[in-house]
């Protein structure tokens, strides 16, 4: 299957990073632009399958959900948050859909 080696690696640095605690993700872009210089945007395809790992091996979370456990220093397992760090349109187009 194409691709499997790398969902593979995924999953395990996944695993290795949010065993026990908490891990934000950030985001620039989710599309598929014909120029990206700087590697900034991840392929709508390719955050949808990210997100479906997330969802098999962690718990995804809201920062404010993370935050308020924080707060009540209530312990964080395996949780996971997504960021994103600009408001482009394919943010609301794209990521939230998924």
């Amino acid at each position: 299957m194409r691709g499997w080696k790398t969902f593979r690696q995924g999953a395990r640095w996944l695993r290795s990073r949010a065993r026990g605690r908490a891990l934000i993700l950030g985001y620039h872009r989710i599309a598929d632009p014909p120029s990206d210089p700087y590697s900034l945007s991840v392929a709508p395809e390719r955050f949808e399958r990210q997100v479906e790992a997330l969802r098999r091996h962690a718990r995804p979370v809201s920062l404010g959900e993370l935050r308020g456990s924080l707060v009540r220093r209530e312990p964080i397992h395996d949780a996971v948050a997504i960021t994103f760090d600009d408001g482009y349109a394919d943010l609301l187009t794209e990521a939230v859909p998924i």
